[in-house]
């Protein structure tokens, strides 16, 4: 009976319309059965309405009826119903010349209200063609209006319309099933895709955390072995280690990224953004890679670009990156240039150079995943073909869009359009200053389960004249901090016996309860996207620093959340 409730659904939404249809007999009525006989039909049929109002109350989308209301709306369904008929009758039997056709017209009617419910109800059909056709098959047949040929002109055309309907409805009723099961098996095959696109997110996730793991070992040891004193050729194969270990990690993030994308799971950042400085900084990088090829490489950035911009100022950046990253890599002479410009609406920013050109049968796949201009692109200068992908992408979620233009020998302009708006400029940041640690004894407690992270950490610690006391889970972490004082922690977040946070949380607790020093601590992790970072800093984190680690970095953060509590506690 739940098909019931879509029947009584369309009842509810319909019921105007039959009031206004019997409000109207009554003009029709009076003159052929009387006045009495309209105003009881039109009574009676007004408390079926409105029975038929209250009841169907109780039925509204996305809300499940009681067997009990759909029962009584059965009822009133099939008294509505039969006051048509009733009507259908006495015109059947008026002697005045006509009504035989109203009452065909009535039936007619019904019959087709009752084949239109058969997409929704098999119920539905029968209450309300059942009664119908026995009334349209007995009535003229116990009581003729009409005699000999037309007699059985009449009762012929009354079974063969019956027929017809019947067909009809069954042939919508299969149609209703068979698009039932199509909408079943899409959303199940919609689940399956969610499950699958979960299960690889899950996955990537899982494996980013895993190969960072033994990068972060790669390339930490990269920048210990940096400080040593090595030949001109250790140097170089060392150069070569840390390209290929950078490379190895941004292909790492690519795809995390477009995971993530994908998934619904990137959220952008509602911050504010100077668009010159960014772009600037995306260019810098590339400068010594196009001075080496005597590629000029420069920043067009007019007075009205200058200033603050409502935006993401990393996922820009990456944006930029990308595409200048690409420019500077396919250009073999001539210049790259960035170009920003403001437009009614936002801005774009544009970046032209003077490489090989794109074919144009290339042009509208150039942004699809693992698509590169050439087939023997990714063999001559590398690359994954995710970059531009995630440029699209990224800018389709912050509302703009990207194209390119391109002609074989000349060059290609790249112009992505960002719908940003003016900002207030910020509250002036306090840079961080950096940490000298030259005779400065800290007491720093690293909390890491991986022995690779561990002598990694304490390598570089030590190449600036700092030691650190090591635990390998949470729970350690928790007594040795309550058994002596840290100027600083730096805690693993995914760790066996007890992780990173719950350990926070523990410190945390045992400072508020005792009136302990408040104790600086900073995640150390592979697990990096803002939502982790959120989750760190909620459970009494004061920063966070990804894997793979970069000294400078995590010097600069240590001194920063140090100053911070120093302040703290002076307040």
């Amino acid at each position: 009976m739940a098909n019931l409730d879509l029947v009584a659904q369309d009842s509810r939404r319909l019921l105007p319309s039959r009031v206004i249809a019997a409000l109207a007999m009554i003009w029709l009525i009076s003159p052929i059965l009387g006045a009495a006989s309209a105003l009881g039909w039109v009574v009676a049929i007004l408390l079926v309405e409105g029975l038929t109002f209250l009841i169907t109350r109780g039925f509204r989308e996305g809300a499940t009826a009681s067997n009990g209301r759909r029962r009584l709306y059965l009822v009133a369904a099939v008294g509505g119903n039969a006051t048509w008929l009733a009507l259908s009758w006495m015109f059947w039997h008026s002697p005045q010349e006509g009504t035989a056709f109203l009452a065909l017209l009535i039936w007619a009617a019904l019959l087709l209200n009752a084949v239109s419910y058969a997409f929704r109800s098999a119920v539905g059909l029968m209450i309300f063609a059942i009664p119908t056709i026995g009334v349209m098959l007995l009535m003229p047949a116990l009581a003729p209006r009409f005699t000999g040929p037309s007699q059985r002109m009449v009762m012929v055309g009354l079974a063969l319309c019956c027929a017809f309907a019947m067909v009809s409805a069954w042939r919508n009723v299969r149609a209703a099933r068979a698009l039932a099961a199509s909408r079943a098996a899409l959303d199940a095959e919609r689940a399956r895709a969610e499950d699958a696109n979960s299960a690889k997110s899950a996955f990537l996730a899982f494996m980013s955390h895993e190969i960072r793991t033994p990068l972060n070992g790669v390339l930490g040891m990269v920048q210990a072995m940096d400080r040593d004193e090595l030949s001109p050729a250790q140097r170089e194969r060392l150069a070569v280690v840390a390209g290929s270990g950078e490379t190895l990690l941004l292909l790492l993030n690519d795809l995390l990224d477009l995971s993530r994308i994908e998934a619904g799971r990137l959220d952008l950042e509602d911050g504010v953004v100077d668009l010159a400085a960014i772009a600037e900084e995306a260019r810098r990088p590339f400068t010594h890679a196009a001075g080496q090829k005597g590629v000029t490489l420069r920043l067009d950035a007019p007075a009205e670009t200058l200033g603050w911009w409502k935006g993401d100022p990393a996922r820009i950046k990456q944006i930029i990156t990308n595409l200048v990253a690409n420019a500077v890599k396919f250009t073999e002479a001539g210049e790259v240039v960035v170009i920003l410009a403001r437009e009614p609406g936002g801005v774009s920013i544009t970046v032209r150079d003077t490489g090989a050109g794109i074919a144009p049968d290339r042009l509208d796949h150039l942004f699809d995943r693992f698509v590169q201009a050439e087939a023997a692109t990714s063999r001559q200068y590398g690359g994954s073909g995710l970059g531009l992908a995630i440029c699209r992408q990224l800018a389709e979620l912050m509302g703009g869009s990207i194209g390119a233009q391109s002609r074989l020998g000349e060059g290609s302009c790249f112009t992505v359009r960002l719908p940003l708006a003016r900002a207030e400029a910020p509250p002036a940041a306090i840079e961080p200053r950096a940490a000298d640690p030259e005779g400065v004894d800290l007491r720093i407690l690293v909390a890491e389960d991986n022995a690779t992270n561990r002598l990694v950490l304490t390598t570089l610690l030590e190449q600036v004249g700092l030691c650190a006391h090591l635990v390998e889970n949470g729970r350690e972490a928790v007594e040795a901090h309550a058994a002596a004082y840290w100027d600083v922690v730096l805690m693993d977040v995914q760790m066996p016996v007890m992780d990173g946070p719950t350990a926070v949380r523990a410190i945390r607790e045992r400072e508020r309860a005792e009136g302990l020093a408040y104790t600086p601590i900073i995640a150390l992790t592979a697990n990096a996207m803002a939502h982790h970072k959120a989750e760190y800093l909620a459970a009494g984190m004061d920063a966070m620093v990804a894997k793979p680690i970069q000294l400078t970095q995590l010097l600069g953060v240590m001194q920063q959340v140090m100053d911070t509590a120093q302040a703290r506690q002076a307040a």
